[in-house]
């Protein structure tokens, strides 16, 4: 991220680590990062304070975080001079979702995002509610364990981007927000570090897209992304 321009993009949309210990949950051949409290706070809050420098003078924030760093995370944004949205947005999954204590306990079928603005930037269109139902991909779709559905990134974008603006996505993981981008025609920066994850970029952007009925199209950005590998 220090390489990149200040005043570059319109909007940050990022699912960095949540910093829950998921590479110690017996499924490290998806999270193969340091997922570990203090590694993923100070990926946090890299995005946070060169993200403000990165994004233009008036911006939006998207974060997909863990509810038990959401306190940390609103008090730096406000250090860093973003204006922070006093709680998360939840994004309901659906009944596919993590049990951490089996059949003791319940499945967490929703996760958090931190949402932001700097310079008094408002959304393009009105939020609505602070709930977002969209399904997750299912385990045969997914490349990465803790993907997100393109078509809740889509929904990120409008709310944040016009199109052929620029987003910024700086964990980029497999790659579905350059896909999202393409829908939407906006420009898009990715940054991933795994190499693995890298490649699944950089496959996205030869992927076709394909509509609703699952016949491909042209896609309409496909010129527009960026990837780079940190």
């Amino acid at each position: 991220m220090k390489k990149l321009p200040s005043g570059l993009c319109d909007a940050i949309i990022c699912d960095p680590p949540y910093g829950m210990k998921a590479d110690k949950m017996g499924k490290g051949e998806f999270h193969m990062y340091d997922d570990s409290p203090e590694a993923a706070l100070t990926v946090i809050k890299a995005i946070l304070s060169e993200g403000f420098r990165i994004t233009k003078p008036k911006a939006i924030l998207f974060l997909f975080c863990d509810l038990d760093h959401f306190a940390v995370i609103k008090t730096y944004a406000a250090q860093q001079a973003w204006t922070p949205f006093r709680s998360p947005l939840i994004w309901r999954k659906g009944i596919d979702g993590h049990s951490p204590w089996g059949r003791a306990g319940f499945i967490r079928t929703y996760e958090a995002i931190f949402f932001a603005v700097k310079g008094a930037k408002e959304l393009l269109y009105p939020g609505g509610p602070d709930v977002l139902d969209f399904k997750r991909p299912g385990r045969a779709e997914r490349v990465h364990a803790a993907e997100k559905p393109v078509d809740l990134l889509r929904r990120l974008i409008k709310l944040s981007a016009l199109p052929g603006q620029t987003v910024l996505d700086p964990t980029a993981g497999s790659g579905p927000i350059i896909e999202a981008a393409m829908w939407e025609k906006v420009k898009v920066v990715a940054i991933e570090k795994e190499k693995e994850a890298h490649n699944e970029c950089l496959a996205r952007l030869n992927k076709p897209l394909e509509d609703s009925k699952g016949e491909t199209v042209e896609p309409p950005g496909i010129s527009t992304a960026e990837l780079l590998e940190d």
